[in-house]
């Protein structure tokens, strides 16, 4: 279900990248942004959506 919840979030976001959605629209104090950032890359890989993020599956 929180997946589901996450896609939905990416499908809608108008950031320009990982770090710009985690803090604009997540909002997380006391997580690493890292970790969060290969979350969501792991969870794009099986996704539909992931072609629009194609920019940020190649950042490192």
């Amino acid at each position: 279900m929180q997946s589901q919840q996450m896609l939905a979030l990416l499908e809608e976001t108008k950031a320009n990248s990982i770090d710009e959605f985690i803090q604009s629209k997540l909002k997380l104090d006391g997580i690493s942004p890292e970790l969060i950032r290969l979350g969501i890359k792991n969870l794009l890989q099986n996704s539909p959506i992931k072609y629009k993020f194609n920019a940020w599956n190649n950042q490192n």
